[in-house]
């Protein structure tokens, strides 16, 4: 009776334990830190950026998605640090995506550069409008992020998990 017993409850405990498991939502795949790097190297900048999108769980459809933009090296052969932080607002779940439309979200900058010795500091605040703003992740587990201008050609730029 005891080893009946014993079947039965090992039973229970394996079926009710396997359901227990469950996939990560669309929106679990999203969350973290992603990052895209590049060395500049034009006439203005030389040195390295990287592009930061922090994004965090607001509900079970639905996400909120920061920028932000770090910026180390020269700006006009002069030593150069930029920051810059704004948020895309909230994208919400459409089918294995995060979509936002009419997106405008503001950026402020900050430029610190070194000229004759003295630190000369340079705030701006640039507006960005977007019909769409889509985030995927593709198939190498990278967020690829495609913003389509009011009138204009989209842009992609492809993020890997930090």
């Amino acid at each position: 009776m005891r080893k009946v017993v014993f079947m039965c409850v090992l039973l229970a405990v394996t079926m009710f334990s396997g359901c227990s498991k469950s996939s990560p939502s669309v929106v679990d795949k999203f969350i973290g830190t992603w990052v895209w790097s590049q060395a500049l190297n034009d006439a203005t900048f030389k040195g390295d950026g990287t592009h930061l999108i922090t994004i965090k769980k607001t509900s079970e459809t639905s996400v909120s998605a920061d920028y932000s933009y770090r910026f180390s090296g020269t700006y006009g052969g002069n030593a150069a640090t930029q920051t810059s932080d704004g948020s895309f607002g909230v994208l919400n779940v459409e089918s294995n995506t995060l979509v936002s439309t009419n997106v405008l979200y503001n950026i402020q900058t900050v430029l610190i550069y070194q000229k004759s010795g003295s630190p000369v500091t340079l705030k701006e605040n640039y507006s960005y409008k977007f019909s769409t703003l889509k985030f995927e992740i593709t198939s190498s587990n990278q967020l690829q992020i495609t913003q389509t201008p009011d009138n204009g050609s989209p842009s992609i730029r492809v993020y890997t998990k930090q």
